[in-house]
């Protein structure tokens, strides 16, 4: 999805601590009213728009329903987006979880045994 590798371990990090791997995750507690969709947990307020009719500035200019999608593409282009405005600092859990140690995902490329032969 045109993620560099070097950056993986904390896409994956994000993820995790965001949505726990869900594409369906909606957290609708914000204390603004806002709600953050999906995989990447990405803001109605700012990226996306709701169906409800709420203000949004829909930066990522999709409505927030595909953010829910298990065809993670516009997600992903949304999370790509935001990451190269405000950095990873934008997500509340990479600010928690992810800004030091984060365990690899190398292992997931490395290839060994007979099917890789």
């Amino acid at each position: 999805m045109g993620m560099p590798f070097h950056e993986l371990n904390d896409w994956m990090c994000l993820i995790e601590g965001e949505s726990s791997f869900n594409t369906k995750a909606i957290n609708p507690s914000n204390v603004d009213g806002s709600v953050d969709w999906g995989l990447f947990q990405i803001n109605d307020r700012y990226w996306c728009k709701p169906s409800d009719g709420r203000p949004s500035t829909n930066s990522c200019r999709i409505p927030c329903r595909l953010l829910l999608s298990e065809d993670i593409r516009f997600a992903v282009a949304c999370a790509k987006y935001i990451r190269r405005i405000q950095g990873f600092s934008a997500w509340v859990a990479w600010n928690n979880r992810c800004q030091g140690y984060k365990p690899s995902v190398r292992h997931c490329f490395q290839h060994s045994g007979p099917y890789f032969s």
